[in-house]
């Protein structure tokens, strides 16, 4: 009986401390790639006009101030990128005039909203997302944002490491309650032993 007990108890650790942080980081996940998405078409929103003429670095000014505007707002990194795929604004100044072949670029270059989870040894989970930007059902460029998620993933730590306490503090009131509960019951069967060895011994 006591065994049975630990078993099921086992059984629940592993499917609370597997399936239900997966869950809820995985919801996490969908709950920021969506803020950031309606983000980025608001982004595009405000630079479509700019992005229109043939030499969008007139209007670097403007867009950079898009940019680093939505940047810390979002508290992530944000790109403006041309039809080329070519950086024409970067809240960090890094990739400027610069082409990133990225799969997310490409992909908005066609007229998709797409995103991945990244894993970086130094910085650790980042979200990139990129939209498109359209005018007249024609792709002019994108929005690209990455987004740390570190604090999603250390947010699903602190769920678990509660989750291990209390089944841990729950297994052992079960076993200690198994153990009183079956002494209690063994108890009056204990006295008949003897009884039933002088029986069987005639």
């Amino acid at each position: 009986m006591l065994s049975t007990y630990l078993l099921l108890i086992l059984v629940l650790f592993f499917l609370l401390t597997t399936l239900i942080p997966q869950y809820i980081v995985d919801w996490q996940i969908e709950y920021r790639k969506n803020s950031l998405q309606a983000a980025g078409n608001e982004i595009g929103k405000r630079i479509d006009y700019y992005l229109g003429f043939y030499d969008s670095t007139i209007y670097v000014t403007y867009i950079d101030n898009v940019t680093r505007q939505y940047a810390v707002s979002l508290d992530s990194r944000v790109m403006i990128f041309d039809d080329d795929g070519k950086i024409i604004s970067d809240s960090n100044n890094q990739f400027k005039q610069q082409v990133l072949d990225l799969p997310q670029i490409r992909d908005a270059l066609k007229g998709s909203t797409t995103w991945s989870n990244y894993y970086f040894n130094d910085i650790g989970n980042v979200l990139y997302l990129a939209v498109p930007v359209m005018i007249e059902n024609n792709v002019r460029g994108g929005v690209l944002i990455a987004n740390s998620i570190n604090d999603l993933y250390d947010n699903v730590d602190v769920i678990n490491n509660t989750i291990k306490t209390i089944i841990f503090i729950a297994g052992i009131l079960i076993t200690v309650g198994v153990a009183i509960i079956s002494n209690h019951f063994l108890k009056p069967i204990n006295k008949f032993y003897p009884v039933i060895n002088k029986l069987s011994m005639g």
